[in-house]
């Protein structure tokens, strides 16, 4: 035996000190009688329980269990079992917890403990032994209800149930030692990869989310300062700078992006340089002569329009406006939402494959917004934020069975695309980008998001839906640039200036189009 390892009597002696429980009648704490051999025994049935292998069953971890197993049982009587298991009322079950009730099973139903550590002796297949065991556990609970019915100790009434726990459970119980004929089981590699699954989450840092959010503030801090203070609530409620600065920042804006050959068909080829021309990149003309394309990159900024003889193509303007935001209010809301989820979605599915779909839905969204608004101004992040809510809603209907209460996840998810859709009705915040990374997201989590590999037909379909997904996203990518490109006026969209911004036609979106 290694230095440290506990003996027999530690183990007995750990067991018979568990603090007893508040609640419990007196015969419910029966001297524990185990030998080494079933102490070692009952432990292997623990650690199948013991997803996460930190010592403990947690309640999720019963609840993963349960539904795995095709069980039914609701989350009442799953925490009927975690309360009954938790002999300290510490909120998980401990060994010590684990051993004593299982002193109890065996004072209570001797065949079905027998059995149990038969099953164990045997050297039984650890996806039996696990449903055993739980069925052991499921035992306890419906004998020790239907005994505190039945006894003068406890004053119940037929109409109060206690913790819920019905007497067809019973049958349920018996079907999950095997007692009658079940044919569902968790298969052993689909436990391993669950386990896999939370060592690596909680091994993981989430380094990208961290990279840009500090990138984000920073830039937000640059905009006040290039605007020398914030703009007045009535043009933009962000507490941020004006649309001027966004747009020499690099916020999205169609005609600093792509040549506008029916815009420049309304000017002259030259005119006299505004007032406000300051000959930044391009110097005048001679008699004080400007361009349509000189003044406008004189307004967009960043310069590379001479890079292209003077044809704006400032593509960088397709990734730029993810690291900015309108103001410090826009920056609080994405950063809110960026610790709600974001941190545990990387962490889940690591961060390169959460980088790509970040990257990828906000290319997209921006594009989308280009092609449909290309004369107003936005910026934000808005669109990779979407693409959380995306991957959120493909790993609840990929988990349903599993996750507890799925349908207030689904509500909870619904309501705030609601609230993020109602914020993209204020300046410089676009809808269509939050709406085109959604549906970029949507595909990226279908090609990168990993999953729990069940059975080989999941995994064909799972390719198929990777090759469909594939075609998808290269189809769309391929489209909204086409049509953005394709030297055709795509403004023309009457109600899409509504759908961003709202009320037109007021000082509080004029700002927003140029």
């Amino acid at each position: 035996m290694s230095k440290g390892a506990p003996g027999p009597q530690a183990y007995e002696m750990a067991v018979l000190k568990a603090p007893p429980s508040t609640q419990a009648h007196p015969a419910d704490r029966p001297d524990l009688g185990f030998t080494f051999a079933t102490i070692e025994s009952l432990l292997r049935c623990f650690a199948l329980l013991d997803l996460d292998g930190d010592g403990l069953i947690q309640l999720l971890e019963l609840r993963i269990l349960f539904r795995a197993f095709k069980t039914g049982y609701d989350e009442n009587f799953t925490r009927s079992v975690l309360s009954m298991f938790d002999f300290d009322r510490s909120g998980s079950i401990e060994h010590e917890d684990f051993l004593s009730r299982m002193a109890l099973l065996q004072h209570r139903d001797p065949v079905i403990f027998s059995k149990l550590l038969a099953k164990v002796n045997s050297d039984a297949d650890n996806t039996e032994l696990t449903r055993y065991t739980l069925g052991c556990m499921v035992k306890l609970v419906t004998i020790n209800q239907l005994r505190r019915r039945s006894s003068l100790y406890v004053r119940d009434t037929p109409q109060s149930t206690g913790s819920g726990i019905q007497y067809h459970t019973i049958r349920a119980a018996k079907r999950a030692v095997g007692l009658e004929d079940s044919k569902t089981a968790m298969p052993t590699h689909v436990q391993k990869q669950l386990v896999d699954e939370r060592k690596r989450t909680n091994q993981r840092i989430p380094w990208f989310l961290y990279l840009i959010t500090v990138v984000q503030v920073a830039m937000v801090i640059t905009s006040l300062f290039m605007n020398k203070g914030i703009q007045p609530i009535g043009e933009n409620l962000m507490i941020g700078p004006s649309n001027q600065i966004l747009l020499h920042l690099g916020a999205k804006f169609g005609p600093c992006m792509r040549p506008e050959p029916w815009v420049v068909a309304e000017f002259p080829d030259t005119f006299p340089c505004p007032p406000e021309y300051q000959g930044t990149y391009q110097p005048k003309l001679p008699g004080g002569e400007c361009t349509y394309y000189m003044v406008l990159e004189e307004k967009c900024g960043m310069g590379g329009f001479g890079m292209m003889d003077s044809i704006p193509l400032q593509a960088w303007r397709f990734i730029t406006p993810m690291f900015l935001h309108t103001g410090a209010i826009h920056l609080i809301i994405n950063m809110i939402f960026t610790s709600w989820r974001g941190l545990d979605i990387e962490k889940k599915i690591g961060s390169f494959r959460f980088m790509i779909i970040f990257c990828l839905s906000g290319i997209f969204g921006i594009a989308f917004s280009a092609a449909m608004t290309p004369n107003q101004i936005a910026c934000g992040s808005s669109a990779s934020l979407f693409s959380l809510l995306a991957i959120l809603k493909i790993d609840l209907f990929l988990n349903w069975r599993v996750v507890q209460n799925p349908w207030r996840h689904l509500f909870t998810l619904v309501a705030v695309a609601v609230i993020l859709l109602g914020i993209g009705l204020l300046p410089f915040v676009d809808n269509f980008m939050q709406i085109g990374g959604y549906i970029a997201g949507i595909l990226s989590a279908v090609i990168l998001v990993p999953h729990i590999k069940i059975s080989a037909a999941g995994r064909r379909w799972r390719v198929f839906a990777i090759i469909c997904a594939l075609l998808i996203l290269a189809g769309i990518f391929f489209g909204v640039f086409y049509t953005f490109y394709d030297g055709q006026e795509t403004n023309y969209c009457w109600w899409c200036e509504a759908l961003n911004c709202m009320p037109q036609g007021t000082p509080w979106c004029a700002g927003v189009s140029s």
